[in-house]
């Protein structure tokens, strides 16, 4: 999942609970990055929802940074809440896309078992792959 200088951002286009909008989206982003050969990568994104905890699923995409302006555009275009961005030294960090705040996430983000990722609030699924990331 590492792009040219081993920086990247990962993001989704899904809102969540809304199938129809999640659909639109999705396609939104896709078409954007072919039209501009942005060439990314779908992962599965995985939280649990600070309301009750129920564990949410989301198509998610990894993008090199150096195409920061095209996500940040997208993200807002889509309703997304926040972008993860990860350096060159796989330290990660959280930018919420209301007010810039940036949440510095302790650890790396790597290659975590299955069973860690399971235990986590918050992970990565390359599906292609079967690979777990997490930030550990």
């Amino acid at each position: 999942m590492r792009g040219n200088n081993n920086f990247f951002i990962i993001f989704s286009g899904d809102r969540g609970k809304y199938w129809e909008s999640d659909k639109v989206n999705r396609q939104i982003i896709k078409d954007a990055f072919k039209a501009q050969n942005i060439p990314f990568k779908t992962v599965q994104g995985v939280y649990r929802h600070a309301l009750g905890g129920k564990t949410v699923h989301e198509q998610s995409y990894v993008v090199h940074a150096k195409h920061e302006h095209v996500v940040l555009e997208l993200a807002t275009k889509t309703g997304q809440e926040s972008v993860l961005f990860v350096d060159s030294d796989s330290n990660a960090r959280l930018i919420f896309l209301d007010n810039n705040k940036v949440l510095r996430l302790g650890g790396k983000f790597k290659v975590i078992p299955k069973e860690d990722a399971l235990k986590l609030y918050a992970y990565t699924h390359d599906t292609d792959n079967d690979l777990y990331y997490g930030v550990v």
